[in-house]
């Protein structure tokens, strides 16, 4: 997770990489509520998502469900070692 944000709030924000490996709808639904739960238990308020569609999809709806936002990129550059190699 990063920390993120301006005006004094932070977001904590994650990458997720979604590649269930499975054309099964109900596998990946489970599959998503499971990472829901588990990203929301953590305080996560935001995720960019990366994947086959499907997999992506299935993720967003589930995220969205219990308020976590689904954001394209970051509002600030990434800092220390990956903004060095990013920026």
């Amino acid at each position: 997770a990063t920390r993120s944000g301006s005006g004094g709030s932070n977001f904590a924000t994650v990458a997720v990489a979604c590649g269930y490996p499975t054309d099964d709808p109900e596998a990946l639904g489970d599959w998503a509520a499971r990472l829901a739960l588990f990203l929301s238990k953590r305080g996560i308020k935001r995720a960019i998502l990366g994947g086959p569609e499907p997999a992506c999809a299935e993720a967003r709806e589930a995220l969205a469900l219990i308020g976590i936002d689904v954001v394209r990129q970051l509002d600030a550059p990434p800092r220390g070692l990956l903004g060095r190699i990013f920026g």
